[in-house]
């Protein structure tokens, strides 16, 4: 993030006990709440002073994310105009980069792709639609969940296997009454993310 040429300012959310053996790295520092959309509060809450006019939430366990792809992630979504954007990785890309990993894909009509651990928004969607953004963040691994959470309509093209990015983009600034993009990212280190030891395994070897 630091290395990041537009991200101005930095919060890292954390338990408040983990917090000073964070004193190091550059930025605020918010104590975590009790959910993801929480964190990200609090997180926009400690950049109050800074006026700014995006944020940008990752989570804290892709370990590889570059500022390479977090810079393309960025000019993208401005370039979009959305107000909410979220990164999708192709599935090629994906097991290209770390071959025999296991994710959860999501085929649609351009392509298999998997999703990534950000969100971009402009700096004041955060305070109306927290609680869907809340719900849609927790159902992002879950394909049926989603499709469920976005319409009928949605699941039964999901498992008719038609549904395409556009439908789903449509869906999404319905529902949240904003315009919502898909940002396709060629680097899949920003939806590698450690949660098992298989990916632990993975991350070593990617290392290597």
């Amino acid at each position: 993030l630091d290395a990041t040429p537009s991200v101005a300012a930095t919060v890292v959310v954390a338990p408040a006990d983990a917090l000073p053996p964070l004193s190091h790295l550059a930025g605020y520092r918010a104590a975590a709440g009790d959910s993801i959309v929480e964190n990200m509060r609090h997180g926009a809450n400690a950049l109050v002073d800074e006026h700014v006019t995006h944020l940008l939430f990752i989570t804290g366990d892709i370990p590889l994310v570059t500022s390479d792809g977090l810079e393309d992630y960025i000019a993208e979504s401005l370039h979009s105009g959305a107000a909410l954007t979220y990164p999708i990785i192709p599935r090629a890309a994906c097991e290209a980069r770390f071959p025999g990993a296991r994710r959860t894909y999501v085929h649609l009509r351009e392509g298999t792709f998997t999703g990534g651990n950000a969100i971009f928004t402009t700096a004041d969607l955060l305070d109306d639609k927290h609680r869907l953004i809340q719900d849609l963040y927790a159902a992002r691994k879950c394909p049926v969940k989603l499709a469920k959470l976005l319409g009928l309509s949605t699941v039964l093209r999901l498992l008719s296997g038609t549904l395409s990015l556009p439908y789903l983009e449509g869906v999404a600034t319905r529902i949240l009454g904003a315009p919502a993009r898909a940002i396709v990212s060629s680097h899949p280190e920003i939806g590698f993310d450690v949660d098992k030891l298989v990916d632990l395994v993975a991350v070593e070897r990617a290392l290597i």
